[in-house]
């Protein structure tokens, strides 16, 4: 805070302290919250790391946790507020540059099966190798999200995968009463407190509409969940 920076992000698994033009540093105390099922594998993280460098105190990852710290990173984005190109650069550049033995491709393959994810990451192949080796065309649509998503994707993005898996009413709903797990990072007495839940929801309305800029946004979304209600979220 001293050099300029400010809190743009606190609790969870890491704070985000953000300065302009373009500085945006995360401290992690862990690499995925809990709500993950995936979030195990990497729960105690000095388990998964070696020491590289002893006088800096430098530990890093072997190339198969990397791998697939970097793909299930890749897949928390992509989920929830969808993904940019950056991500698939990425993913072009590891494939080419990381030679794996045949015990380490099944590992790689035994764990993204053992949380279901073999064939979400089978489709960031996909989209990966038309992009830059086979220059095949991907869908409109698919295109449009990958270059208009930033680097992390976008609110816009959120919004429409959540509403996909939700349906617009319980969308709503959720994002005016969000469940106390979501909220507890935050407002840390709740997990002492449960029975203040309510009082949460309320104090996080009205400070939302105060706020000229929650106030922006939360106009942004009413229009972009009007825009995503019915036929095209059902597509």
């Amino acid at each position: 805070l001293s050099l300029g920076y400010y809190n743009d992000h606190f609790g969870g698994v890491h704070d985000v302290y953000k300065k302009e033009p373009i500085y945006d540093v995360e401290i992690h105390v862990g690499l995925f919250e809990d709500v993950y099922d995936y979030a195990v594998f990497f729960q105690d993280v000095w388990n998964r790391v070696v020491l590289t460098n002893e006088s800096l105190r430098q530990f890093s990852f072997a190339s198969v946790d990397f791998y697939l710290y970097f793909l299930l990173h890749f897949i928390k984005h992509e989920k929830y507020m969808g993904s940019g190109l950056r991500f698939y650069i990425d993913l072009y550049v590891l494939r080419n540059q990381l030679v794996f033995s045949k015990d380490e491709q099944r590992e790689i393959t035994s764990v993204l099966s053992t949380f279901g994810l073999l064939k979400y990451v089978e489709g960031f192949f996909e989209i990966t190798d038309s992009l830059f080796i086979d220059k095949k065309t991907i869908p409109a649509q698919m295109k449009e999200l990958i270059f208009a998503g930033s680097v992390y994707g976008g609110h816009t993005q959120s919004i429409y995968n959540s509403m996909h898996r939700y349906g617009t009413v319980r969308y709503v709903f959720r994002r005016l009463f969000p469940p106390r797990r979501e909220l507890v990072h935050k407002y840390k007495f709740l997990e002492a407190y449960p029975f203040l839940l309510p009082a949460v929801w309320v104090y996080r309305l009205i400070h939302r509409f105060i706020s000229g800029f929650h106030r922006k946004r939360i106009f942004r979304e009413i229009r972009a969940v009007k825009r995503f209600s019915g036929k095209e979220v059902k597509k």
